[in-house]
């Protein structure tokens, strides 16, 4: 009789034929020519359960590094280990990517022009940034485009039309507009 112990997903030679379910198996060895017995050997086959291990849930912005590995897109990942047995072990990431935004905020005002960040500006400006968190918890980076622009001195009442907070005139034909 013999006991014997495998991993799951190998197999063993028994029974003229490789095997790969636990129970128990009998191999008959035929005795030679010289008045010989057969043998017959009993094998008690055991197969290891698969180790399936945790699952890790990650939700990150852009990247996440796992187990050594960087990952740039969701999925399900699995990484194999050796178990307390030998055997092999799967491990797995449920991995959720967020992205990061950028955008341009564009404005054309008069004289001046108070932004999200709370700064207010006096002159054109495309360089100003403002960091402002998605609703996933990632970055969004706001860029200001402004023009500041002031109205010409010489207008007179006759050409000035005012909508709300919108002002606008006409000279030589052409129509300027701004927002105040």
């Amino acid at each position: 009789n013999v006991d014997s112990t495998i991993c799951y997903g190998d197999s063993a030679l028994l029974a003229g034929s490789y095997q790969s379910v636990t129970g128990t198996y009998r191999d008959t060895i035929v005795g030679g020519s010289l008045n010989t017995c057969d043998s017959i050997v009993v094998t008690a086959l055991t197969v290891l359960p698969q180790n399936i291990g945790d699952t890790t849930v990650l939700v990150a912005c852009d990247s996440a590094e796992w187990r050594g590995t960087k990952y740039t897109v969701s999925g399900m990942y699995n990484d194999t280990v050796p178990s307390a047995a030998g055997c092999d072990s799967i491990i797995t990431l449920d991995l959720t990517i967020n992205n990061s935004s950028t955008s341009t905020d564009v404005h054309i005002a008069c004289n001046s022009y108070t932004w999200i960040d709370g700064n207010t500006y006096t002159s054109s400006n495309n360089t100003a940034t403002y960091i402002l968190l998605t609703s996933s918890g990632c970055d969004s980076l706001v860029t200001l485009d402004l023009t500041i622009s002031l109205p010409p001195n010489n207008l007179t009442a006759s050409n000035i039309t005012t909508s709300g907070a919108d002002v606008s005139w006409t000279i030589g034909g052409t129509e300027t507009a701004w927002n105040v």
